[in-house]
């Protein structure tokens, strides 16, 4: 499966992503993925967390999400 996931102040929700891959995703999991991807936008903008520190961090949490993502049964609905 290919998944890409686009992190930033700027980039839309996880679970937004998600829905338009035609994808779905366990709602609890990729809720607590959205707060992780956040914190480290907040640490990344404030300065606190080095390049490298970030970009490690966003692939640990690209492999989390990718555990939480499943293809859609259903392709023509897509959940909000």
């Amino acid at each position: 499966m290919h998944l890409q996931i686009d992190f930033g102040a700027m980039a839309p929700k996880i679970s937004e992503q998600i829905t338009v891959a035609g994808l779905t995703a366990d709602k609890d999991g990729i809720a607590h993925c959205q707060k992780d991807a956040d914190a480290l936008t907040r640490l990344a903008v404030r300065g606190l967390l080095s390049d490298s520190a970030i970009r490690n961090g966003r692939k640990k949490l690209m492999r989390h999400i990718i555990r939480y993502v499943k293809p859609n049964d259903n392709p023509e609905r897509r959940e909000p």
